[in-house]
């Protein structure tokens, strides 16, 4: 894989972490549902992504609101195997919403170094990002399999604990 993307991946996949350092009551819940959307088909988890990310993103885009951003995300991802919708939705996530969830932290020394480990180790997971890179060339619809439905999980925790 291109070191370009590598770095993007990274950046995009590590900001997550944050979450672990929220009081362990608001996210061990939320994460500890991750194992059981393996028994989710990938078209509803999906369905709940694309609703739950708009009202994510609402909180990056005030000029722009739920439904716009809905229908946005809904011709984003029908186009998805087009590399102009992967380019829009990649360079979104990588200059606005990354830096506007790392701009409201509050940062220590232990934040710090969990980010740049984390940035580090997702940059060096092979497996991860060649996930990250087939669901994205895909536009969400492969590989579709357990591994594809357990990262959804993941995404779908960040997004429903950081609304």
């Amino acid at each position: 894989m291109v070191n370009e993307k590598k770095l993007i991946y990274s950046w995009i996949s590590f900001h997550g972490i944050s979450d672990i350092l929220l009081p362990p009551e608001r996210w061990i819940p939320i994460y500890s549902v991750i194992p059981f959307v393996i028994y989710i088909p990938i078209d509803i988890l999906n369905f709940i992504t694309i609703f739950t990310s708009a009202l994510h993103f609402s909180q990056d885009l005030y000029f722009m609101n739920y439904f716009n951003i809905l229908l946005s995300l809904f011709i984003l991802l029908y186009f998805g195997e087009y590399k102009w919708s992967q380019y829009f939705m990649i360079a979104y996530m990588s200059i606005i919403h990354v830096p506007l969830h790392l701009y409201n932290i509050n940062y220590d020394y232990d934040m710090i170094y969990l980010l740049i480990s984390t940035y580090i180790l997702f940059y060096n997971l092979t497996f991860i990002q060649k996930y990250l890179n087939m669901i994205i060339e895909s536009g969400g619809r492969r590989p579709n399999n357990i591994y594809h439905k357990l990262l959804m999980g993941v995404i779908n925790a960040h997004i429903i604990l950081n609304i």
